[in-house]
């Protein structure tokens, strides 16, 4: 609940009149404190071997970057509406000179939805996005990791011969490299 919440609570249903500063202050003072979720709980039952796949992972990805292959963790991003939309933060513009967007937060059908799909980079310690308006598919998941090598990847690892890539789920793609491509 909001700090203004509690405040129309405690008033309207305990009749206490108490701003939402003091409610702040109060609960600040009982140990509460604002806190995001945290995924922590099992749904489902556990992976007997989960904690063996990912050791395998991060050992093979080990022996790639100590060959100095390129080593990618590639996954699609939040898809976002394309448009004049509100975002959640904050940008540093002049004082009074607030960003204008549209009053509602709804799709725009002719303008649809963007796919934003990032390729990590372990060796570098660096990111790349791809942006696609079609759909969020395993045939857009390679177009945007031969994007990233096309445009970034064969320069950083000009001598490179094969990419190990972790994907979505653990899954691990082991790529042989050939003809620079």
């Amino acid at each position: 609940m909001s700090l203004r919440k509690i405040e129309a609570i405690l008033l309207d249903e305990y009749g206490i009149q108490v701003s939402y500063v003091k409610v702040s202050q109060l609960l600040t003072d009982m140990g509460y404190s604002k806190q995001v979720n945290q995924k922590m709980l099992q749904a489902g039952e556990p992976i007997p071997d989960r904690d063996e796949q990912f050791g395998i992972i991060n050992n093979l990805a080990k022996q790639h970057l100590e060959a100095g292959d390129p080593v990618i963790s590639a996954d699609t991003k939040k898809k976002e509406n394309i448009g004049n939309f509100k975002n959640s933060g904050a940008e540093y513009r002049k004082t009074k000179d607030s960003r204008k967007v549209w009053d509602y937060d709804f799709p725009v059908a002719k303008l649809g939805k963007v796919n934003p799909y990032g390729v990590y980079v372990l060796n570098s310690n660096t990111g790349f996005i791809n942006l696609g308006t079609d759909y969020d598919t395993s045939e857009f998941a390679v177009a945007s990791i031969v994007v990233w090598w096309d445009s970034c990847g064969k320069n950083s690892f000009p001598e490179a011969r094969r990419i190990y890539i972790t994907c979505d789920g653990a899954a691990v793609i082991h790529l042989a490299a050939g003809h620079g491509k």
